[in-house]
């Protein structure tokens, strides 16, 4: 695979595909009860009676005549019954005291989790972990029981990639269809694509988004395979509408202005979460501009960490390091629910993990005769997190990019395995993303962080030392403080990232920086998480917002001179004001 130049990205398209013949069929479900909170589902009418051991039938039957309830079935196995009253709270409190009865409860209604009949998810592991193929049991995103909450609901999602073979019969019937366009010979949405039907090729600059590489294919089949149609594999989501767009070549490699080209069409296209298997080490401000359009437009962007190994906060790779509000940087974890030692991590640069390895999925037919194969990497991480934020809107509609991100990231499942290595320090959790409920305050946060000061260096400080440490006092906000900003002379030297998303660590307030030596001012900014700023202040009244400082011992003498100069200045605005 070529290395990034000149703008040019490339597919993380790693690993080899694996044999993909072996299918598992058959897997017991498991039963799981709804909570006993105020929620649950009970049998109307019914109460479960467990009896004191040693008490006669006489004293069960009395207690339970004394709650005017009656038996309608004796539970041996338990020394209990099945008890039916009109009222069954009266009679829960009356039983409970009653010396005879040991236990009562309500009947609670109990549901298998809910598992798809496609005959190859046995191979799915990172949606069910079970331990096959040597695995740790549960270590996966817990699938079945967010199906037990929803199986999608018709979110768009845009898969920019090598294109999605839209014919594949996994995918077809959750290919997205353009409502604007037809099949006429003619651009009819005016977007300067004809007969995009589903989707458009900026590679070739087409309308014809198929898969001639199969990591799209790979990609999609992840987040949106059709699931228990009877056969092959089942998404995260069964339903949904996914939106191929072409602008990597067979070759796994494109370039960041067709990729920021295939953004818009997405947003403008209506899609509500985009996925990006790919990536490069070279900041682009064209697709930096291009993902903070489609955040002002309320789409979560979910890139995949990258491949190499990397500390991203040290070696960033983009888009997945992009700070913008609703990014997902995404690192790829095992079937023993370890990082994989080729994704990349970091503690403010990497959101979370999700499973990457050995990821069996639909590829064209082209690819594999069978049209399945296994791939590996955060290429097959990422869409996991993609599948799992279109369930989130399916459930809960109308959230914004933000509350998806937050759900996702509030939900995860922690371990030391990712402790250090990412912003959450956890895997990703699609049932526990399901359970979180938006904000229902659906005004938008125009708050500025509170004021703050700064700490050190002190103004008109002179150093010998060209590195320093700066420091300044904590800002706050209801929403959380996500950054702070360094300028020295007007330019962003540094930037102090949230550790680990609302409710953690706050961001620290200082920081080392090597200074060239000569005469500097600095301040700092504060960015709360709704993109709110507010500028550091200086300890004294009407002072400036930003400090002066000196570097070097030649400057000893400048900046008595100007420190001198300062106070004339000073003292003469008080005789003026006067």
């Amino acid at each position: 695979m070529s290395a990034h130049v000149q703008g040019r990205t490339r597919a993380f398209l790693l690993a080899s595909l694996a044999a993909a013949t072996a299918m598992f069929g058959g897997l017991s479900t498991t039963g799981e009860a709804v909570g006993a909170g105020e929620d649950a589902e009970v049998v109307p009418g019914e109460l479960v009676v467990g009896f004191e051991s040693g008490s006669s039938r006489g004293q069960q039957r009395r207690a339970i005549s004394g709650a005017d309830a009656q038996i309608v079935r004796k539970l041996p196995s338990i020394d209990g019954a099945v008890v039916e009253t009109g009222d069954t709270s009266e009679a829960l409190q009356q039983l409970e005291g009653e010396p005879a009865v040991e236990f009562v409860e309500p009947n609670y209604v109990i549901r298998a989790s809910r598992l798809p009949n496609d005959d190859a998810f046995g191979r799915q592991w990172s949606l069910r972990n079970s331990g096959q193929f040597g695995g740790k049991p549960g270590a996966d995103i817990d699938a079945t029981s967010a199906w037990d909450m929803t199986t999608g609901g018709g979110v768009t999602v845009a898969v920019i990639d090598t294109g999605v073979d839209y014919n594949h019969p996994d995918l077809r019937s959750n290919i997205w269809r353009n409502p604007n366009e037809s099949l006429n010979g003619s651009d009819d949405d005016g977007n300067g694509f004809i007969d995009d039907l589903h989707g458009a090729d900026f590679a070739n600059g087409d309308s014809n988004p198929s898969d001639d590489a199969g990591h799209g294919t790979h990609v999609g089949g992840v987040i949106g395979a059709e699931g228990n149609n009877g056969f092959g594999i089942a998404g995260v989501n069964w339903n949904v509408n996914l939106m191929p767009l072409k602008f990597l070549d067979q070759n796994g490699e494109g370039n960041t202005a067709d990729a920021a080209s295939a953004i818009d069409y997405a947003v403008a296209h209506g899609a509500k979460v985009i996925n990006a298997s790919w990536g490069g080490p070279a900041f682009s401000q064209a697709l930096y501009d291009a993902v903070k359009r489609a955040a002002s437009h309320s789409v979560v962007f979910v890139a995949a960490a990258g491949n190499e190994g990397n500390n991203s906060d040290a070696v960033p790779d983009y888009p997945a390091a992009f700070d913008l509000p609703n990014v997902i940087s995404v690192a790829a974890s095992g079937r023993l629910d370890r990082l994989l030692s080729y994704s990349n991590y970091g503690q403010t640069s990497v959101d979370l993990a999700a499973p990457g390895d050995d990821i069996y999925s639909t590829v064209p037919f082209s690819s594999d005769p069978s049209g399945y194969a296994s791939f590996s990497g955060t290429s097959m991480a990422a869409p996991a997190v993609s599948g799992t934020a279109a369930l989130y809107l399916a459930h809960a509609p109308g959230s914004s990019a933000e509350q998806t991100r937050h759900a996702i990231l509030q939900s995860v499942t922690r371990s030391a395995a990712y402790a250090g290595k990412t912003a959450t320090g956890g895997r990703l959790n699609a049932a526990g993303t399901l359970g979180v409920q938006p904000s229902s305050d659906a005004s938008p946060d125009r708050t500025a962080p509170s004021s703050f000061r700064l700490r050190r260096p002190r103004n008109y400080y002179v150093s010998a030392r060209r590195r320093l440490k700066f420091k300044w006092k904590r800002s706050r906000d209801e929403g959380g403080i996500k950054r702070y900003k360094l300028f020295v002379d007007g330019r962003r030297v540094k930037t102090i990232k949230d550790p680990d998303g609302r409710g953690g660590r706050k961001p620290a307030t200082k920081t080392r920086v090597r200074l060239k030596p000569g005469k500097h001012t600095w301040y700092v900014k504060a960015f709360d998480c709704a993109g709110n700023k507010r500028r550091s202040r200086v300890p004294r009244r009407a002072a400036k917002s930003s400090r002066s400082l000196f570097v070097g011992k030649r400057y000893r003498k400048a900046a008595k001179r100007y420190r001198a100069s300062q106070r004339r200045r000073a003292a003469a605005k008080r005789r003026r004001a006067s």
